[in-house]
């Protein structure tokens, strides 16, 4: 798969980073991995026809 370049603010890129380190991976597998799992989660959803709990939260509030 081709690399791309998303620009986000340093301070994003360092808590991303921070992440992945505690987790003993490189911010490329870390970001990879959260968006399967988000893609999982959004299908979950779809399936038994429940808001994720992030979209949730923010009707919520």
């Amino acid at each position: 798969m081709a690399d791309t370049t998303v620009k986000i603010d340093s301070q994003s890129r360092h808590r991303f980073a921070a992440v992945a380190a505690a987790q003993g991976k490189s911010v490329r597998a870390y970001l990879a991995e959260l968006a399967i799992e988000e893609e999982n989660q959004l299908a979950l959803g779809r399936e038994f026809g429940v808001l994720p709990a992030s979209a949730s939260t923010r009707r919520a509030a």
